[in-house]
Protein backbone atom coordinates (compact mmCIF):
# COMPACT_ATOMS: atom_id res chain seq x y z
CA UNK A 1 0.00 0.00 0.00
CA UNK A 2 1.44 3.61 -1.07
CA UNK A 3 2.24 5.68 2.12
CA UNK A 4 1.13 8.76 0.15
CA UNK A 5 -2.45 7.92 0.05
CA UNK A 6 -4.28 10.41 2.75
CA UNK A 7 -5.61 8.97 5.61
CA UNK A 8 -9.54 7.98 5.46
CA UNK A 9 -11.40 11.58 6.94
CA UNK A 10 -14.39 9.57 8.26
CA UNK A 11 -12.01 7.40 10.71
CA UNK A 12 -11.25 8.74 14.08
CA UNK A 13 -7.73 10.25 14.63
CA UNK A 14 -5.60 7.52 15.95
CA UNK A 15 -3.85 7.39 19.82
CA UNK A 16 -1.12 8.58 18.67
CA UNK A 17 -1.92 11.43 16.87
CA UNK A 18 -2.35 10.51 13.21
CA UNK A 19 -4.44 11.37 11.44
CA UNK A 20 -5.89 14.97 10.09
CA UNK A 21 -3.51 17.53 12.13
CA UNK A 22 -5.71 19.97 13.88
CA UNK A 23 -6.50 23.15 11.67
CA UNK A 24 -6.05 26.55 13.31
CA UNK A 25 -9.12 28.12 14.83
CA UNK A 26 -11.23 29.30 17.84
CA UNK A 27 -10.56 27.39 20.54
CA UNK A 28 -12.39 23.80 21.34
CA UNK A 29 -15.70 24.26 22.35
CA UNK A 30 -19.05 26.29 21.88
CA UNK A 31 -18.75 29.87 23.14
CA UNK A 32 -21.49 30.86 25.76
CA UNK A 33 -24.44 31.86 24.49
CA UNK A 34 -25.22 36.30 24.37
CA UNK A 35 -27.42 37.43 26.96
CA UNK A 36 -30.35 37.75 24.75
CA UNK A 37 -30.30 34.26 23.73
CA UNK A 38 -31.62 30.81 24.18
CA UNK A 39 -29.12 28.17 24.67
CA UNK A 40 -30.17 26.71 21.19
CA UNK A 41 -29.39 30.25 19.90
CA UNK A 42 -32.59 31.69 18.76
CA UNK A 43 -34.05 34.61 20.42
CA UNK A 44 -35.56 34.40 23.65
CA UNK A 45 -39.57 34.68 23.93
CA UNK A 46 -41.13 38.03 24.42
CA UNK A 47 -43.00 38.45 27.45
CA UNK A 48 -46.28 37.92 25.02
CA UNK A 49 -45.60 34.45 24.51
CA UNK A 50 -45.66 33.63 28.57
CA UNK A 51 -47.82 30.81 28.79
CA UNK A 52 -46.63 28.66 25.52
CA UNK A 53 -44.45 25.77 25.17
CA UNK A 54 -41.23 25.77 23.32
CA UNK A 55 -41.53 23.35 19.98
CA UNK A 56 -40.03 20.04 20.26
CA UNK A 57 -38.06 21.28 17.17
CA UNK A 58 -37.11 24.09 18.76
CA UNK A 59 -38.47 26.30 16.20
CA UNK A 60 -39.69 28.95 19.16
CA UNK A 61 -42.21 28.92 21.57
CA UNK A 62 -46.20 27.62 21.09
CA UNK A 63 -49.80 28.30 22.09
CA UNK A 64 -50.47 25.41 24.62
CA UNK A 65 -53.56 25.22 23.35
CA UNK A 66 -55.27 25.67 20.10
CA UNK A 67 -55.79 29.22 19.20
CA UNK A 68 -53.73 31.76 20.42
CA UNK A 69 -52.46 32.01 24.44
CA UNK A 70 -54.85 30.65 27.00
CA UNK A 71 -58.32 29.92 26.19
CA UNK A 72 -61.44 29.98 28.19
CA UNK A 73 -63.47 27.21 26.76
CA UNK A 74 -66.21 27.78 24.04
CA UNK A 75 -68.19 30.34 25.42
CA UNK A 76 -65.32 32.16 27.10
CA UNK A 77 -62.87 34.88 26.22
CA UNK A 78 -59.81 34.28 24.28
CA UNK A 79 -56.62 35.94 24.46
CA UNK A 80 -54.09 36.50 22.54
CA UNK A 81 -50.55 38.63 21.19
CA UNK A 82 -52.93 41.45 20.62
CA UNK A 83 -55.16 41.34 24.22
CA UNK A 84 -58.54 39.51 24.20
CA UNK A 85 -61.13 38.55 22.10
CA UNK A 86 -64.52 37.18 22.25
CA UNK A 87 -65.43 33.69 21.85
CA UNK A 88 -67.36 32.72 18.62
CA UNK A 89 -68.89 29.50 20.47
CA UNK A 90 -69.09 26.00 19.44
CA UNK A 91 -69.05 25.47 15.74
CA UNK A 92 -72.14 24.19 14.19
CA UNK A 93 -74.62 25.55 17.13
CA UNK A 94 -77.61 27.86 16.31
CA UNK A 95 -77.94 31.20 17.65
CA UNK A 96 -79.56 31.78 20.99
CA UNK A 97 -81.41 34.62 19.48
CA UNK A 98 -84.69 33.93 21.87
CA UNK A 99 -84.43 36.63 24.10
CA UNK A 100 -83.73 40.02 22.52
CA UNK A 101 -86.39 38.64 20.09
CA UNK A 102 -88.53 38.61 22.83
CA UNK A 103 -87.49 41.82 24.36
CA UNK A 104 -89.03 43.67 21.83
CA UNK A 105 -92.27 42.07 21.31
CA UNK A 106 -92.79 43.08 24.96
CA UNK A 107 -91.36 46.39 24.65
CA UNK A 108 -94.07 46.99 21.89
CA UNK A 109 -97.19 45.53 23.71
CA UNK A 110 -96.10 46.94 26.77
CA UNK A 111 -95.64 50.59 25.24
CA UNK A 112 -98.71 50.45 23.79
CA UNK A 113 -100.67 49.44 27.01
CA UNK A 114 -98.76 52.17 28.99
CA UNK A 115 -100.62 54.70 26.60
CA UNK A 116 -103.84 53.96 28.40
CA UNK A 117 -104.86 54.80 31.93
CA UNK A 118 -106.37 51.65 32.93
CA UNK A 119 -103.87 49.36 31.24
CA UNK A 120 -100.80 51.05 32.87
CA UNK A 121 -100.11 48.56 35.59
CA UNK A 122 -100.11 45.48 32.56
CA UNK A 123 -97.88 48.00 30.66
CA UNK A 124 -95.52 48.20 33.45
CA UNK A 125 -94.88 44.26 34.15
CA UNK A 126 -94.38 44.10 30.31
CA UNK A 127 -91.85 47.25 30.34
CA UNK A 128 -89.72 45.60 33.43
CA UNK A 129 -89.77 42.17 31.19
CA UNK A 130 -88.67 43.65 28.32
CA UNK A 131 -85.54 45.38 30.36
CA UNK A 132 -84.59 42.00 31.82
CA UNK A 133 -84.91 40.04 28.38
CA UNK A 134 -83.09 42.67 26.46
CA UNK A 135 -80.19 42.62 29.30
CA UNK A 136 -79.82 39.01 28.50
CA UNK A 137 -79.91 39.33 25.07
CA UNK A 138 -77.33 42.01 24.70
CA UNK A 139 -74.95 39.78 27.15
CA UNK A 140 -75.62 36.67 24.63
CA UNK A 141 -74.28 39.05 21.78
CA UNK A 142 -71.00 39.51 23.20
CA UNK A 143 -70.41 36.15 24.50
CA UNK A 144 -71.00 35.39 20.90
CA UNK A 145 -74.33 33.27 21.64
CA UNK A 146 -76.38 35.32 19.36
CA UNK A 147 -76.94 37.14 16.47
CA UNK A 148 -79.39 39.93 16.82
CA UNK A 149 -77.73 42.72 18.50
CA UNK A 150 -79.96 44.90 16.94
CA UNK A 151 -82.91 43.70 17.88
CA UNK A 152 -81.87 42.76 21.33
CA UNK A 153 -80.95 46.74 22.04
CA UNK A 154 -84.54 47.36 20.24
CA UNK A 155 -86.11 45.07 22.74
CA UNK A 156 -84.12 46.53 25.79
CA UNK A 157 -84.41 50.74 25.01
CA UNK A 158 -88.40 49.91 23.88
CA UNK A 159 -88.81 48.13 27.60
CA UNK A 160 -87.11 51.20 29.07
CA UNK A 161 -89.80 53.66 27.57
CA UNK A 162 -92.77 51.42 28.49
CA UNK A 163 -91.32 51.23 31.81
CA UNK A 164 -91.31 54.68 32.32
CA UNK A 165 -94.65 55.08 30.00
CA UNK A 166 -97.01 52.65 32.14
CA UNK A 167 -95.05 54.17 35.16
CA UNK A 168 -96.67 58.12 35.04
CA UNK A 169 -99.94 56.09 33.64
CA UNK A 170 -100.06 54.02 36.74
CA UNK A 171 -99.50 56.85 39.29
CA UNK A 172 -102.00 59.02 37.29
CA UNK A 173 -104.64 56.11 37.37
CA UNK A 174 -103.52 55.97 41.25
CA UNK A 175 -104.10 59.82 42.04
CA UNK A 176 -107.91 59.87 40.24
CA UNK A 177 -110.59 59.32 41.96
CA UNK A 178 -112.11 55.93 41.59
CA UNK A 179 -115.34 55.44 39.39
CA UNK A 180 -117.77 57.82 38.39
CA UNK A 181 -119.81 59.94 40.28
CA UNK A 182 -123.37 58.53 41.13
CA UNK A 183 -126.37 59.93 40.90
CA UNK A 184 -128.04 60.75 44.37
CA UNK A 185 -131.42 61.63 43.09
CA UNK A 186 -134.00 59.50 41.83
CA UNK A 187 -135.15 61.60 39.50
CA UNK A 188 -132.68 60.22 36.28
CA UNK A 189 -131.46 56.79 37.98
CA UNK A 190 -134.47 54.47 39.11
CA UNK A 191 -136.74 56.50 37.16
CA UNK A 192 -136.55 59.18 34.34
CA UNK A 193 -136.87 62.42 34.92
CA UNK A 194 -139.11 64.90 32.86
CA UNK A 195 -138.51 68.37 31.89
CA UNK A 196 -138.04 70.95 34.77
CA UNK A 197 -137.04 68.20 37.38
CA UNK A 198 -133.90 68.68 39.11
CA UNK A 199 -131.35 65.73 38.74
CA UNK A 200 -128.78 65.57 41.75
CA UNK A 201 -124.97 64.69 41.33
CA UNK A 202 -122.85 63.09 44.73
CA UNK A 203 -120.60 65.99 44.27
CA UNK A 204 -123.27 68.95 44.30
CA UNK A 205 -123.89 69.26 40.47
CA UNK A 206 -127.23 69.68 39.12
CA UNK A 207 -128.42 68.88 36.13
CA UNK A 208 -132.76 70.53 34.71
CA UNK A 209 -133.77 70.43 31.35
CA UNK A 210 -136.33 72.79 30.14
CA UNK A 211 -138.77 71.76 27.73
CA UNK A 212 -138.04 70.93 23.73
CA UNK A 213 -138.00 73.72 21.57
CA UNK A 214 -139.47 73.12 18.30
CA UNK A 215 -136.98 74.28 15.79
CA UNK A 216 -138.93 72.99 12.60
CA UNK A 217 -138.33 70.35 10.31
CA UNK A 218 -138.45 67.37 13.23
CA UNK A 219 -135.46 69.46 15.03
CA UNK A 220 -135.61 70.34 18.78
CA UNK A 221 -133.60 71.99 20.90
CA UNK A 222 -132.87 70.35 24.65
CA UNK A 223 -131.55 73.38 26.72
CA UNK A 224 -129.96 72.01 30.00
CA UNK A 225 -128.92 74.41 33.04
CA UNK A 226 -125.76 73.29 35.46
CA UNK A 227 -125.37 74.50 38.76
CA UNK A 228 -122.73 73.87 40.70
CA UNK A 229 -123.92 73.57 44.80
CA UNK A 230 -120.55 72.08 45.91
CA UNK A 231 -117.71 74.15 47.65
CA UNK A 232 -115.17 72.96 44.75
CA UNK A 233 -114.95 73.24 41.28
CA UNK A 234 -116.55 70.41 38.86
CA UNK A 235 -114.65 69.06 35.88
CA UNK A 236 -117.18 68.90 32.69
CA UNK A 237 -114.93 67.90 30.17
CA UNK A 238 -115.94 65.28 27.86
CA UNK A 239 -119.50 64.67 28.60
CA UNK A 240 -121.75 62.42 26.77
CA UNK A 241 -124.74 62.84 25.32
CA UNK A 242 -127.32 60.24 23.43
CA UNK A 243 -130.78 60.60 22.02
CA UNK A 244 -133.48 58.08 21.58
CA UNK A 245 -136.36 58.53 18.83
CA UNK A 246 -139.94 56.39 20.78
CA UNK A 247 -136.74 54.22 22.09
CA UNK A 248 -134.69 53.99 18.71
CA UNK A 249 -131.26 55.72 18.80
CA UNK A 250 -130.19 58.63 16.43
CA UNK A 251 -126.60 58.58 14.87
CA UNK A 252 -124.73 61.32 16.11
CA UNK A 253 -125.25 62.93 11.88
CA UNK A 254 -128.80 63.85 14.45
CA UNK A 255 -127.17 65.42 17.17
CA UNK A 256 -125.23 68.51 17.36
CA UNK A 257 -123.71 69.92 20.61
CA UNK A 258 -123.12 73.39 21.41
CA UNK A 259 -120.60 73.63 24.52
CA UNK A 260 -119.75 77.39 26.21
CA UNK A 261 -116.51 78.49 26.23
CA UNK A 262 -116.23 77.78 30.12
CA UNK A 263 -118.00 74.24 30.01
CA UNK A 264 -114.10 72.50 30.88
CA UNK A 265 -113.99 73.54 34.36
CA UNK A 266 -117.61 75.07 36.57
CA UNK A 267 -116.13 77.24 39.93
CA UNK A 268 -118.21 76.84 43.03
CA UNK A 269 -121.55 78.26 43.08
CA UNK A 270 -121.36 78.71 39.38
CA UNK A 271 -123.87 77.48 36.82
CA UNK A 272 -123.94 77.37 33.19
CA UNK A 273 -126.49 76.24 30.28
CA UNK A 274 -125.75 73.42 27.23
CA UNK A 275 -127.75 73.25 24.25
CA UNK A 276 -128.15 70.07 22.16
CA UNK A 277 -129.80 70.24 19.05
CA UNK A 278 -132.07 67.09 17.77
CA UNK A 279 -133.13 65.72 14.35
CA UNK A 280 -135.94 63.03 15.14
CA UNK A 281 -137.84 61.69 12.56
CA UNK A 282 -141.35 62.21 11.29
CA UNK A 283 -144.55 61.56 13.72
CA UNK A 284 -141.86 60.37 16.75
CA UNK A 285 -144.02 61.06 20.37
CA UNK A 286 -140.75 60.72 22.70
CA UNK A 287 -137.50 61.65 22.76
CA UNK A 288 -135.38 60.41 25.38
CA UNK A 289 -132.10 61.23 26.75
CA UNK A 290 -129.03 59.70 28.06
CA UNK A 291 -126.73 62.57 29.69
CA UNK A 292 -123.49 62.55 31.70
CA UNK A 293 -122.05 66.02 32.16
CA UNK A 294 -118.32 65.00 32.49
CA UNK A 295 -116.30 62.10 31.64
CA UNK A 296 -116.43 61.69 35.32
CA UNK A 297 -120.36 61.32 36.24
CA UNK A 298 -122.15 58.71 35.42
CA UNK A 299 -125.36 58.65 33.03
CA UNK A 300 -128.60 60.22 33.91
CA UNK A 301 -132.16 59.68 32.01
CA UNK A 302 -134.50 61.82 30.87
CA UNK A 303 -137.58 61.83 28.81
CA UNK A 304 -139.79 64.42 27.37
CA UNK A 305 -142.68 64.38 25.10
CA UNK A 306 -142.56 66.11 21.94
CA UNK A 307 -144.99 68.84 20.87
CA UNK A 308 -147.49 67.11 18.37
CA UNK A 309 -150.91 66.53 17.35
CA UNK A 310 -151.85 64.13 20.51
CA UNK A 311 -155.19 63.44 19.35
CA UNK A 312 -154.25 59.96 18.59
CA UNK A 313 -151.13 59.39 21.18
CA UNK A 314 -150.81 55.94 21.24
CA UNK A 315 -150.12 53.55 24.66
CA UNK A 316 -146.77 54.48 26.06
CA UNK A 317 -144.34 52.80 28.16
CA UNK A 318 -140.77 54.25 29.14
CA UNK A 319 -138.54 50.78 29.25
CA UNK A 320 -135.81 52.38 27.71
Amino acid sequence: MSTDREPNPFRAPAADGGGIPPQAGPPAGPPPPPTWQQPGGYPEAPATWAGRQPHPGGYGPQPAAYGYGPHAGPYGTHTGPYGPYPGYGIPGAPPRNSQGTMALVLGIIGAVLGITVILGPAGLVLGVLAVICGSIGVRRVRRGEATNRGVALGGLWTGVGATLLSAVTTVVMVMEPGGFVPVESGAGSSRMAEAGQQVRYADGLTVTFAEPEDAGDGTFVLTATLDNGSPDPVRLTDGDFFAFADGEELSSRDIRREDPSDMRRLPAGASVTVAHTVTVPADTWFLQVDFAPGWDHDFAFWEFALPLDRSAEPDHTTDV
